[in-house]
């Protein structure tokens, strides 16, 4: 900021910009400028004020995910976008997106189908790794979804490839309202498992959308 090798005089003249340029009007005469500055710029305002206002304020840290400490998916909330989630359509015309609110929350992913093949495969898919998981131990994956239209279809949910779960439109507290859903299974794979969340439809337009989605081993 302003040449020195101070550590004290390059305090000063840190703390004296973040006051000036806080509370300092320009057109009113200053004092107490930080010695090095005055010695090699004198005491006119207009010279402080271009050097004081050049700096980028620090930006504030993040404090998006409110994903718990248990929970082994990463950004099981969407509150901080996508990754590490990964996403795949198989028509080209189906969106993926996040929207708001969520399921308690302020965001959650979106699928808005497009046109559509086959009822028997895939539409979309939703992709997360997990790693470090214990063979043989048991494991709880919870998640909320919200179904827009009756016959819109259903999620699918898999692990490693194997077929754990279906979620209707229908089912539980019914279409387009969030339903909280779970359960058990024993992981087989350890190092790296696979959540996977499929969409079967065969109705444009219709929209899947997920939140809250945690996976917990289970107590004993």
């Amino acid at each position: 900021m302003f040449p020195t090798a101070s550590p004290t005089q390059l305090s000063s003249a840190t703390a004296f910009c973040r006051t000036y340029t806080t509370t300092v009007n320009t057109n009113t005469a200053l004092t107490q400028f930080p010695p090095r500055a005055t010695s090699a710029c004198g005491s006119s305002p207009s010279k402080y004020s271009s050097i004081c206002s050049c700096g980028v304020p620090p930006s504030p840290s993040p404090t998006c995910s409110t994903d718990t400490s248990a929970n082994l998916l990463r950004n099981g909330d969407f509150e901080c976008g996508l990754s590490p989630w990964t996403t795949y359509t198989i028509d080209g015309t189906t969106t993926s997106t996040l929207s708001s609110p969520g399921y308690n929350s302020a965001t959650a992913f979106q699928f808005t189908i497009g046109s559509t093949t086959s009822i028997s495969d895939a539409t979309a898919r939703l992709i997360q790794t997990v790693y470090n998981l214990e063979p043989g131990a048991t494991y709880t994956l919870t998640f909320a979804t919200n179904i827009a239209g009756p016959d819109a279809g259903f999620w699918g949910v898999m692990i490693n490839g194997e077929p754990k779960r279906t979620v209707d439109a229908r089912d539980n507290l019914g279409v387009g309202v969030w339903n909280v859903n779970s359960f058990d299974f024993v992981d087989d794979a350890g190092d790296a498992t696979e959540v996977k969340f499929e969409v079967i439809t065969r109705e444009p337009g219709s929209v899947f959308k997920l939140d809250q989605i945690s996976l917990v081993k289970k107590s004993v």
